[in-house]
């Protein structure tokens, strides 16, 4: 349990001892644990690094501030955190992030059809195949995606490409809806490398219901 600095027997007229200074010394060059807490504001010339938690209801700094991970929020199960939209475990999407088909037609086209309303999407042509495509935040990689839906006899893939140029990677073969599966290689999130998903529909009446990617830091 950490220390607490202590002014007992620190008084006029009175013989001031080793460790009324040494506890001093020993609190702010950290050979032993002791709480300080400051009232007022707090100036540092350099850098101050803090192996564990920092709380407090304001925190500026006219530079940059580093983290191996952040987060924000006053309760820490619902906390906002640094990856993609406050999640730092996989990106999610929605049923219509699946907005692209490879399939063009000037009538009802290949999809998707909104249902259940926004629980799921459908094609209107069960050659339409259709696509979402995340971009990976920096300071994450992608690991492995699943799709879900409502028929496992449909399968999904997934590639990667860079926005930078016009070609894709494999990351798996067909996997069955409701299945996760590992990506070789994985995505690293360079600002420019991206996930693209594909699902294969068997039936016009097959419903996707979302994806999640998954990811993690590096």
């Amino acid at each position: 349990m950490a220390k607490t600095l202590s002014k007992d027997g620190i008084d006029s007229n009175t013989t001031i001892e080793t460790w009324h200074v040494s506890q001093s010394i020993d609190a702010l060059t950290g050979i032993a644990a002791y709480n300080i807490s400051i009232s007022g504001s707090s100036t540092v010339t350099g850098s101050l690094i803090v192996t564990q938690n920092i709380t407090g209801s304001n925190i500026s700094a006219s530079g940059v501030i580093y983290g191996a991970s952040a987060s924000f929020g006053s309760n820490q199960s619902n906390q906002w955190m640094d990856g993609w939209n406050g999640y730092d475990d996989a990106i999610y999407l929605t049923p219509i992030d699946f907005s692209t088909t490879n399939m063009y037609n000037r009538g009802d086209g290949g999809g998707p059809l909104v249902v259940d309303n926004g629980g799921s999407v459908q094609v209107g042509d069960v050659s339409a195949d259709l696509y979402a495509m995340k971009i990976i935040p920096k300071g994450f990689e992608a690991y492995k995606a699943v799709v879900y839906g409502n028929d496992n006899s449909d399968s999904w893939r997934g590639f990667s490409g860079s926005i930078s140029d016009g070609s894709t990677v494999t990351l798996c073969s067909a996997t069955n809806i409701d299945t996760e599966e590992d990506f070789t290689p994985v995505v690293n999130g360079n600002g420019l490398s991206y996930v693209a998903l594909r699902f294969f529909p068997s039936s016009t009446s097959d419903e996707l219901h979302g994806a999640k990617i998954f990811i993690r830091r590096v």
